[in-house]
Formats: structure tokens, sequence, C-alpha cells
């Protein structure tokens, strides 16, 4: 009887173990389901949101400055004494008008004796090729009657030159902005001494530094609605993007162009701008959604019509609090809302689309 048990239960053992080998009591995780984020191989489910690429035109919020539309700095090209100051600073002054004369001290003296000499080495040069045509002059005195000719003519145009340069002009349409010499004050040619600051305010630039992940928008010729200080309200155009970007804050330089008829805006004062950028294929998606890859870039996640996780970086264009617009994503994705936090790239999931 002992001995039958023996063997009965032997025979039990043996089953048993059978049976645990099998894996019918706990069955193993299927071939597809072994990269799954799930308890024993059950799909995830994450919410998604089937979203479509719209044209979108981003409207960037910057703060700039007015500038001068061109500031130069007036310096002597003659040496002299300043003998008048013709215009107050902060006038408005015509291209042309005088700024500044300086004393002729002999100018005047010097101009008339170049000009007695020119003509006596004119009416030499005249003589000299009759003669040398009837071969009573040799050809090297006719060539030292040219050079001096041409000697006297030089001193002429340098005497005329030098009298002009006393009297100082405004370059263009603009705003005396700053005396740098007083009356009486001995300027030089070749110190390069400063005379003034001049400068245009109409047309007047706005100046921003766009960043460099914004740049390819830019348009040159775009209006730009621009808010002053006090809450005036202008339009301007952009008329300038620059090409290199600044070494150190890596943003590029654009200009602005309103005009200022009346001088009413003064240069250096801050201004804020909606700068218009060129518009782009975007998807508007949850702030939420932004997600890091395991590289540490920011990207969101989508799920193909294979049901399988991807991720595409994103490329913002605009951001707000609540919502991001992004750009080169393919036209029609669904983003994942909710449960991207426990998903990877590659991953089957279970999609469950948002309700609006």
């Amino acid at each position: 009887m002992k001995k039958s048990s023996y063997i009965i239960s032997a025979f039990i053992l043996l089953i048993l173990t059978v049976w645990f080998g099998s894996g019918f009591l706990f069955p193993s995780t299927p071939e597809g389901e072994k990269n799954q984020n799930t308890d024993y191989g059950k799909l995830f489910s994450v919410q998604v949101k089937t979203s479509e690429a719209v044209p979108h035109i981003l409207n960037l919020e910057l703060n700039g400055k007015t500038e001068a539309g061109r500031k130069v700095i007036i310096r002597a090209e003659t040496d002299g004494t300043v003998q008048n100051r013709h215009v107050k600073e902060g006038d408005f002054v015509k291209e042309g008008q005088k700024l500044i004369t300086l004393k002729l001290e002999d100018r005047k003296e010097k101009l008339q004796s170049a000009k007695a000499l020119l003509s006596q080495r004119e009416l030499e040069y005249t003589a000299a090729r009759k003669l040398a045509k009837k071969n009573y002059r040799s050809k090297t005195s006719l060539a030292k009657s040219l050079a001096d000719l041409e000697k006297a003519r030089a001193d002429y145009k340098k005497a005329q030159i030098d009298l002009n340069n006393s009297v100082i002009k405004a370059p263009f349409n603009g705003i005396l902005n700053k005396y740098d010499v007083e009356i009486g004050g001995i300027v030089s040619e070749f110190s390069n001494t400063p005379l003034a600051t001049f400068v245009e305010l109409d047309p007047l630039l706005i100046v921003v530094y766009v960043e460099e992940r914004h740049y390819k928008y830019l348009e040159k010729g775009k209006n730009v609605d621009v808010v002053l200080t006090d809450g005036t309200k202008i339009q301007g155009v952009i008329s300038y993007i620059s090409t290199v970007a600044d070494p150190n804050t890596h943003t590029f330089r654009v200009e602005i162009k309103i005009y200022n008829p009346d001088f009413e805006i003064p240069a250096g004062i801050s201004a804020s701008v909606k700068l218009p950028l060129k518009e782009s294929m975007a998807h508007k998606v949850p702030s939420s959604s932004l997600t890091l890859s395991d590289e540490g870039v920011y990207g969101i996640k989508t799920v193909n019509a294979a049901n399988i996780v991807e991720f595409y970086p994103a490329e913002m264009v605009e951001s707000s609090s609540d919502c991001l617009w992004i750009a080169g994503l393919p036209d029609s994705i669904r983003i994942i809302t909710v449960g991207h936090e426990f998903v990877k790239e590659g991953n089957t999931v279970v999609p469950v689309e948002m309700n609006e």
C-alpha cells in the first residue's frame, strides 16, 4: 500500500512539471509585444488628437529703439578758424544750407593768383604749340609748357576747393544735432577735426534684433505695426535684414523704416513692434504635448497609421501659455496629448481619439 502511494505521488509530480513547462498556466509574452511599456503584454492606451497643418503667419512681438535714418559727423576739410555758426542745434536744415563758415584769410587772393597763373600758362602753351609746328620749338620745350599748364590747372582747382571748403554745408535734409566747435575755434584738415553731428530723422528707423530660429521667416517689404512709448500707433516697413548674426547674442539686426515728416519722433526712444514673419504650414498643438527625446531634444510624439509612436523635433514658430505653432511636420498627424510621458518612440499603442 505504501509503495503504491509513492507511485501515485511521483505520477502527479510528473504531470505538474509537464504542465508548468508547457506555459499553459503562465503563457510567455508574444514576440511582437516584448518592447511594450505595459504589464503582462497589454498595450498602453494614449489620448491623441488629429491635427492638419494650416497656413500660419507669425506676428513676432519685439522691443526696439528708434534710430536716425542717417547720422554723419561733419569734419573739417581745410584749415582755418570758425567765423560763424549759421543754425542752432536742433534746427531743421535743407541740403546745401550753410552750417559753419571759416575765416577766408587769404583764400580769395590765392584763387585769383592761381587763376592769373593759369591764364599765363594757357597763353604760353598756345604759343609753344605754334612754334613747335614751325620747328622753332623742340618737343622737350613743348612738353615742359604742357606740364606747366597742367600744374597751373591743378593749383587753380585746389584753390577753388579750399575756398569752397571754408563754407560747411548740410549734406542732406536733416537736423543739426550738435556742434563740436565754437566760434573762434581752430580746425585742421589733417587732424580730421569734427565740426558737427548731423542726422536724418525722416525717415526714421526702428531697430530690433531677431533670434536665429525666426530668421528664415523674415521678409523685406512687409508692413509692421509699431507702438511708441507714449502709445502712438504707426506703421512701418521692413527695410533691412542683416545677413550676419551678432557673435555675442546670435541675433540678426532688422531695421523698420517709418516716416516722420514733422520730426515729432526723436531718435533713441523705445518702441514695440509686431513683426510679421513669412507664412508657413504649421500645426497648433497644446503646450502640454511638448516632451523631451532621449537625446534631450524638445519635440512632440505622434502615432502613425500602424499605431506606432514617432517623435518629431519641435520647430516652433510661435508659442503662448496654452499652445504652440510647430512647423516641419507632416501635413496630417495624430499628436499624443495624454500619455506621451509613458511611451517611447517605436512602441505600439492603443490611440484614443480626443473629443473636442
